[in-house]
Order: C-alpha cells, then structure tokens, then sequence
C-alpha cells in the first residue's frame, strides 16, 4: 500500500476520541472513516439544507491505515476520488493529527 495517503492507527484513533464528528470502523483489515461538518460556516454550504458526509476508505496493515478512496455523499448525490499519491491534497489534513 505505499504510495498512498496513511496514518498510523493509534494515532488516528485517539483524534477520533476527541473528536465527535469522526466514527472510525474497522471490519477486518477494511477501514472507514466518516466526518460530518458541523460547523454552523461548513452547514451554509450545505445542498439542500442536507448534511454533507465524507467517507475515507482505506486498508489496515501493520498499524497503519492506509486510504484508498475519498467519498463524499450529499443530497446532490455520491463523489468519488480513488487517492492516487501519498501526498494527495485531499487527504493532506492528515499530516496535521497529533
């Protein structure tokens, strides 16, 4: 899985603890991540006054979470970006995680 945008799994969990708009599920070695904006600046942008949901798949291997895919699901319908580099600006809010 090098090459593609990751995070060690120990860490990510911890930033999910603190923060309540993430929900992390690992089923086997398959990984999701899910953020909803709540910010009432992210809830303007809202389509259709509707929730926006972003989903990061990925694979776990050796303690590290490896992304392979960025979702984002909206009342205008479903985007996907298959992450293609580790340094993928999607997923760049990565490198900030304590």
């Amino acid at each position: 899985m090098e090459g593609k945008p990751h995070i060690e799994t120990d860490r990510l969990k911890r930033y999910v603890d603190l923060n309540r708009a993430y929900s992390l599920s690992v089923s086997g070695h398959a990984v999701s991540l899910r953020f909803t904006p709540d910010s009432p600046e992210a809830m303007m942008h809202f389509p259709n006054g509707e929730p926006v949901e972003h989903i990061m798949e990925g694979v776990e291997e050796n303690g590290t979470i490896f992304f392979t895919r960025f979702i984002t699901s909206s009342a205008l319908g479903e985007t996907i970006t298959v992450l293609d580099g580790e340094d993928d600006p999607v997923m760049l809010w990565l490198q900030f995680i304590d």
